[in-house]
């Protein structure tokens, strides 16, 4: 997650709510195949996706604040 932030554009880019909503999708359609909860499923990667988010954010604010930018220019 800490390296994902070196491929955005910029710090907007870390929320992309059409993506985070694929992957939950694709998260439980695969559980639903596979006999599994696709309810515990979809919090699981809810809570992991807005996991990642925050910490990607928190990456871009450490950087900032250290008048860095880990983002492409």
């Amino acid at each position: 997650v800490h390296e994902a932030s070196r491929f955005k554009a910029n710090p907007a880019q870390v929320e992309a709510p059409e993506r985070a909503e694929a992957v939950v999708r694709k998260a439980m359609s695969l559980a639903e195949e596979n006999g599994l909860s696709p309810r515990i499923a979809e919090n699981t990667y809810r809570a992991m996706v807005r996991s990642f988010i925050d910490y990607e954010q928190d990456v871009f604010a450490k950087a900032v604040a250290a008048g860095q930018t880990p983002w492409k220019q």
